[in-house]
């Protein structure tokens, strides 16, 4: 029989009690946490830059009608984190969502918001917001959240209709919204879209009273550096206010319009030149 090394022995011994002391004390704690009532509630809402679309009391009230009963002052154990999770991750506000408990015993929920990029108001006058990725979120009463605001002639909303080849009023106003939030001037400039009976888009900017004839959202790399370009060098040379629309539709020129049906009064390459 091959003997046993009486020093490996003592290590092995004392790295065994090590183990189960370790082990030992991973479960008191575990079980410490089962029994533990919880201690208060946190709630991390991640940052939106257009403002909030949920807010805190509105996490907890959901937290509260899941669970069925205030977490506070609640024995651990009878909250399913997972579960809620689940429930919160199922409001359409809401990105993602994790729940844990920390080291005081406190219930942090941590909320990811969607990033809505524009209010639609319909045809048949439903009112939602659009996200990033095109989805439908509802406007809950209370919402607080500063995004361009598009009315008028927009049919009404179909789940993928972002990626179908159909050019219609919602898509259209969707990929001009997007367009606009990449560029940090036009984002800051337009702040409604309209739709007429005739699917033709008009832009509302928030500086001056010049409504801005945009037509469809073809060739909105042409059209928007052309508005930019006026923007930087034609406005200054012809003042605000003095016209109520600015046409974007023609090619390579921005064509000023007076109050008489759609007289072409001025346009613009790169100065604006009076036509009579």
């Amino acid at each position: 029989m091959k003997r046993i090394n009486k020093q490996t022995l003592i290590n092995t011994t004392i790295w065994t009690m090590i183990i189960v002391g370790i082990g030992g004390l991973l479960f008191l704690s575990v079980q410490r946490k089962k029994n533990a009532d919880v201690s208060g509630i946190v709630v991390d809402l991640q940052a939106n830059e257009n403002g909030k679309l949920i807010g805190e009391k509105e996490v907890i009230s959901m937290v509260k009608k899941s669970v069925g009963f205030n977490p506070t002052q609640k024995s651990i154990r009878k909250i399913n984190t997972r579960k809620l999770e689940l429930v919160l991750s199922k409001d359409p506000r809401v990105k993602k969502a994790e729940v844990y408990f920390d080291s005081k015993d406190r219930l942090h929920i941590q909320i990811v918001p969607k990033e809505v990029i524009v209010r639609i108001s319909d045809v048949t006058g439903k009112q939602y917001f659009l996200d990033e990725a095109g989805n439908q979120v509802p406007v809950y009463k209370g919402s607080a959240v500063r995004v361009p605001l598009a009315n008028g002639f927009i049919n009404a909303y179909k789940k993928g209709f972002d990626t179908k080849p159909d050019r219609t009023p919602l898509k259209e106003v969707f990929d001009i919204i997007k367009y606009v939030r990449k560029d940090a001037f036009l984002h800051a400039l337009i702040e409604q879209i309209n739709v007429d009976e005739t699917g033709e888009i008009v832009l509302i900017p928030n500086v001056g009273k010049e409504k801005l004839i945009f037509g469809g959202a073809e060739q909105m790399d042409e059209k928007f550096d052309n508005l930019k370009i006026f923007y930087k060098d034609g406005m200054t040379k012809i003042g605000w206010n003095k016209f109520p629309s600015i046409n974007l539709k023609f090619m390579n020129q921005v064509v000023l319009v007076d109050n008489t049906p759609l007289q072409p009064v001025a346009s613009a390459q790169t100065e604006p030149v009076k036509q009579h």
